[in-house]
């Protein structure tokens, strides 16, 4: 199976087991929150998990695989995530993750264009543990 093929098929699992948990979370929604509450919905967690898109796929000489997909925007904000892959036995498995750097907008930068953006030390990447 090829990356490209893995995350698909990662994408859609992840999104139908979201909502399986939304439907599981929904009569625990109705006994505490009003049916007008925003608050911890979770309302789009599915659509949100189901339009990410590979953008790149990057091979490294070690065998190392990196995916860099991107999400629909949320609050304004584009997110970009690049998974780590790697080779377990016969099949691939996501061995880190990283999210866009919110602050610089993945370019590690400050604004000024000069200095290093403090929040990602200049890579442009958050990780995730």
């Amino acid at each position: 199976m090829q990356p490209e093929e893995f995350m698909r098929e990662f994408f859609r699992e992840r999104t139908e087991w979201l909502r399986d948990v939304l439907v599981r979370y929904e009569p625990f929604r109705k006994k505490y929150y009003a049916g007008d509450c925003q608050f911890d919905s979770q309302q789009h967690t599915v659509e949100y998990s189901d339009k990410e898109e590979i953008l790149e796929v990057i091979r490294s000489d070690d065998g190392e695989i990196q995916v860099i997909t991107i999400k629909p925007p949320l609050r304004g904000l584009q997110w970009r995530v690049r998974y780590h892959l790697k080779i377990v036995g016969d099949k691939w498995q996501i061995s880190a993750g990283e999210y866009s750097c919110i602050i610089c907008m993945g370019t590690g930068k400050r604004k000024d264009g000069t200095k290093d953006c403090t929040a990602c030390k200049g890579t442009g990447w958050h990780e995730t543990k």
